[in-house]
């Protein structure tokens, strides 16, 4: 039973102010914390810290008394509150610390007590776009194709930091992006070469995400570093040559997130997995018309979109009845909370989507590991083959 709860204020990974939820139940304390992003016209409202605290101290009587192995009452009053109302991030951290607690350290099996069946690791390698350097594409990623989590996580560092030594060596690397990837000196379609022959060379698939709602600029995408200002029709095809010459086995968000035509269009084009993350903003409604338009192979997913563990699932559970792939990612500034591996456990996601460096995105890949090592030692463990 939770006896109380508390917000206090906590800072992310990029020095803004964010949030933390505290739970104390018989067994113990237990929290989780979300960090403050701005959100756009299709995603829920966050409050800043102080408005997060204040406003909590208005509900918290909500919840005293509840059941935590109940998660999904505990989400149920939050839905009744409002997202709008009590703030998007103050949702997704009260969620998430209610599962930790009802899960006793075992979140992932408090939503899913067979629970056995990980996601791939997917990592980013090189980033762009409002990450700065010469490339427009947001984040290039790797897709390892081994047989364990260890493993899968051990070929994308290796990877990351092979690339990033060859790099340093020729004077091409600017920095590294929030997310861990290398800001490179290269245009997009010479990272694109360079990854491609290094990839190939050790069996990794690309995963392209191209942030289609910052390359859209007046109603043309634009690749300033290249001198392409490409209209709906000719950003499909500069995708589907790109797929073809490097090889690449994952397209997300290409296009603008209110264009689910053009997404069912190069979908229809293509023989790889096109997902949609800003196109969905982790949203059932805007889902349920991207599976009306056939726009997307696949979902990608953030549980601070989402606003409560149990609205994740559901959609999880949506997309793997309509055949799509699902993906579950961190975010660009991040907290060090671990609970996004238990979630991508319990719910049965097929890709993890992660900041390959810093200490707020290794903290998700080091409780996957402590996951897959609690599993096995029940019994036999199994890696998602999503087909990328």
């Amino acid at each position: 039973m939770i006896k109380d709860m508390e917000i206090v204020p906590i800072w992310d990974s990029m020095g803004q102010p964010s949030i933390k939820a505290v739970v104390k139940t018989e067994d113990g304390v237990f929290s989780a914390s979300s960090p403050n992003l701005v959100t756009g016209k299709n995603e829920f409202r966050f409050l800043d810290s102080n408005s997060a605290v204040k406003k909590f101290q208005e509900v918290k009587n909500n919840f005293i008394g509840t059941d935590e192995h109940s998660y999904d009452i505990v989400d149920d009053k939050l839905n009744k509150i409002g997202f709008n109302n009590i703030g998007a991030n103050v949702s997704a951290a009260i969620s998430k610390a209610c599962v930790k607690a009802g899960g006793h350290g075992r979140g992932y099996n408090l939503i899913n007590p067979q629970a056995n069946r990980f996601p791939v690791p997917m990592a980013a390698i090189f980033s762009g776009g409002k990450h700065g350097g010469y490339c427009s594409i947001k984040n290039f990623f790797v897709i390892p194709r081994v047989g364990t989590v260890y493993d899968a996580v051990n070929e994308n560092y290796k990877f990351w930091k092979d690339m990033g030594e060859i790099l340093k060596k020729r004077g091409m690397i600017l920095g590294r992006s929030s997310e861990g990837g290398w800001i490179v000196h290269f245009t997009d379609l010479k990272t694109l070469e360079f990854l491609s022959h290094h990839a190939g060379q050790r069996n990794l698939g690309i995963g392209l995400d191209f942030g289609g709602s910052e390359l859209y600029k007046n109603g043309r995408y634009v690749y300033e570093k290249i001198g392409q200002k490409l209209d709906g029709g000719e950003q499909l095809e500069f995708i589907r040559q790109m797929v073809q010459k490097y090889h690449i086995s994952y397209i997300q968000d290409p296009f603008n997130p209110n264009d689910f035509t053009k997404f069912a269009e190069l979908k229809k084009k293509l023989r790889i997995p096109v997902i949609g993350g800003e196109l969905y903003a982790s949203q059932p409604t805007r889902f349920k018309k991207g599976l009306n338009y056939s726009s997307t192979s696949g979902i990608s997913l953030k549980m601070e979109q989402a606003a409560t563990v149990s609205r994740i699932v559901r959609l999880v559970d949506n997309a793997r009845e309509a055949g799509q792939i699902t993906v579950l990612s961190d975010q660009e500034n991040e907290t060090e909370d671990d609970f996004l591996a238990d979630l991508a456990v319990g719910a049965g996601v097929d890709v993890l989507r992660y900041g390959v460096s810093g200490s707020e995105h290794i903290s998700k890949i080091n409780r996957l590991l402590e996951i897959w090592y609690d599993v096995s030692s029940r019994g036999k463990p199994e890696m998602a083959m999503p087909g990328i």
